[in-house]
């Protein structure tokens, strides 16, 4: 570690040390113009880091991504950090991967290419052949790599401390960034984090049009070793490298030959993005130009998943609440969705200063969206959202890491877009996007209403068929029970009487007096005197008994029944 250290503090020295006597220099003499070497200041840093290698590479892209803590031109300088260094040999490799599999590699791998594909600080690529004849690549963490990248993190903690402690930072700690780098960098060194990563967008994506996630080979990965389906198209950073050297027509006319359509790659990068966002709420949190090649059909393939983001349903409804109000132009809906994606507030914060701040962005883009000479970047949405998070910089206000992570890849993507079709509107297609997600979800919720109704439907038709076969089923036993019953035909005969007494009784009860009453006077007399009324209390009795008999024999009857069913 100490040979380490006297290292960092010779590279440090070698870079800093002229622009400190620059900047002492401009302090002494009070010389203006010298106020042009602090400019230097972030391309010094990035040549430094990426002297340093390793770690310090890795921290560097790490602080790319955190606008809230350096500012846009550390970020822009930062993000041009070149991951390159010397590639180990081919042999360490294949001797890596037959350890991992713990077979030879020729029992393993049909074949494997020593040379690299892309080497890196942390890990390279190699391209290899399965037994099954699938072309695949194999991403190979470099040996050793364990023991320094924890040596380095030490370090790192070490000077974080020391800035923190002299407050060279200012409102900014530099210890917390430290440990989140640490905790981020050990899931790099098991290269299953990546691959599960992989795997879980390549799932939830499966059905978008057009995104293509590699199949992840799992009894070929390892904690060292990952194996995915090769991707084979046209990088997205060799077309941006076509159109600096031929200019945007010039690469557009080549591109077409290849069947490359530079407005649908754009739109569908674009689309892709917000559906991860938005939909699956997963996703590539570092889609640079080298992640990203063009397939067939423009669908466009990803790699490299070691840093991703997720986002839970409060902040994606949030993001949904930040775009509907800054296409509506409410500022207080746009302050509240603001307010929910920060942490909260310190007390001796002047928040009234800092909503006019943020208001006054919002107000300067969306003018700039109306200005034809206003620049890309003054037209991108990232433009915003860097203004924003320097304001919470300077206010001491932290934003959360997901937000963060969020707004860089969104950020890193329309930039791409931008220099891929400069007309491209993105409020435009964030708002059809928005529209059209909307109609999806309707659409849903319709089909769940359908389903639900089908099921409630589903639901009466079978408890009515059940009603009617206990019906069937207790008809055809009561039939089945008289039938094995053998009821006699005196038995018939005596119901067939009970029956017909029970009419007669009610005829009795309803004719004779209506006919005493309208068409004898003989019997209204004897009507009028009880001898009526006696005969029809007769009758009343005679139907009331024969009534009551029937019921008690029919019930007999249908109970020695269903003792026969249930007997046999």
């Amino acid at each position: 570690m100490l040979t380490r250290l006297l290292r960092i503090i010779e590279v440090v020295a070698r870079y800093m040390a002229p622009l400190l006597l620059l900047a002492l220099l401009r302090l002494i003499t009070f010389d203006r113009a010298a106020k042009s070497s602090s400019s230097g200041m972030p391309r010094a840093v990035r040549c430094m880091l990426e002297d340093l290698g390793g770690v310090f590479i890795k921290y560097g892209q790490l602080l790319a991504m955190r606008p809230d803590v350096v500012s846009r031109e550390y970020i822009a300088e930062l993000s041009l950090l070149l991951d390159a260094v010397p590639p180990f040999s081919g042999d360490e490799a294949a001797l890596i991967v037959e350890q991992e599999f713990g077979v030879p590699l020729n029992n393993a791998l049909r074949s494997f290419q020593r040379r690299q594909i892309a080497a890196a600080s942390f890990a390279q690529v190699h391209e290899a052949v399965l037994p099954s004849g699938e072309r695949v690549v194999i991403k190979i963490l470099r040996p050793g790599l364990q023991q320094i990248v924890r040596a380095d993190i030490a370090l790192v903690m070490v000077i974080a401390r020391l800035i923190d402690f002299l407050g060279l930072m200012k409102r900014v700690k530099l210890t917390p960034l430290a440990q989140d780098f640490e905790d981020w960098t050990e899931e790099e060194l098991d290269l299953r984090v990546e691959a599960t990563y992989a795997q879980r967008l390549r799932d939830v994506s499966a059905n978008d049009p057009h995104s293509r996630i590699p199949r992840i080979y799992w009894n070929y990965t390892t904690r060292r070793v990952m194996t995915m389906e090769y991707m084979e198209g046209f990088w997205v950073s060799e077309a941006l490298n076509l159109i600096d050297t031929e200019g945007l027509e010039g690469a557009r006319q080549i591109l077409i030959s290849r069947d490359i359509d530079l407005d649908e790659v754009a739109s569908n990068i674009i689309d892709n993005q917000l559906r991860q966002v938005f939909e699956h709420r997963l996703f590539h949190a570092d889609p640079h130009a080298g992640n990203l090649v063009i397939m067939d059909a423009n669908i466009i393939g990803y790699v490299d998943f070691g840093i991703t983001g997720e986002l839970d349903s409060e902040f994606r409804s949030t993001q949904l609440m930040l775009y509907d109000a800054l296409q509506r132009r409410d500022s207080g809906q746009y302050m509240r969705a603001i307010y929910r994606i920060m942490k909260p507030p310190p007390d001796n914060v002047d928040l009234d200063a800092f909503e006019r701040e943020i208001k006054r962005n919002a107000a300067a883009w969306q003018n700039s969206l109306h200005n034809p000479t206003a620049t890309l970047q003054e037209r991108s949405s990232s433009w915003l959202f860097a203004r924003n998070l320097k304001v919470t910089r300077e206010y001491g206000l932290e934003v959360s890491q997901v937000a963060l992570r969020y707004y860089r890849a969104l950020s890193v993507v329309e930039l791409i877009v931008l220099r891929l079709n400069p007309k491209f509107d993105f409020v435009t297609a964030l708002a059809t996007y928005l529209r059209q997600l909307q109609l999806r979800e309707l659409a849903r919720e319709v089909r769940l209403d359908e389903r639900f109704t089908e099921l409630l439907a589903s639901r009466r038709l079978i408890y009515d068929s059940v009603t009617e076969l206990r019906r069937m089923l207790f008809v055809r036993g009561w039939n089945e029970g008289i039938a094995r019953r053998h009821v006699s035909r005196w038995q018939v005969a005596l119901a067939g009487l009970l029956k017909l007494g029970a009419l007669l009784a009610v005829a009795g009860c309803v004719v004779v007096p209506v006919a005493a009453i309208w068409h004898s006077p003989t019997a209204l007399f004897l009507w009028q005197f009880g001898v009526g009324r006696t005969v029809l209390g007769l009758l009343a009795v005679a139907m009331l008994f024969a009534w009551c008999a029937q019921r008690l024999y029919i019930s007999s009857t249908c109970y020695g029944a269903v003792l026969v069913r249930a007997k046999s």
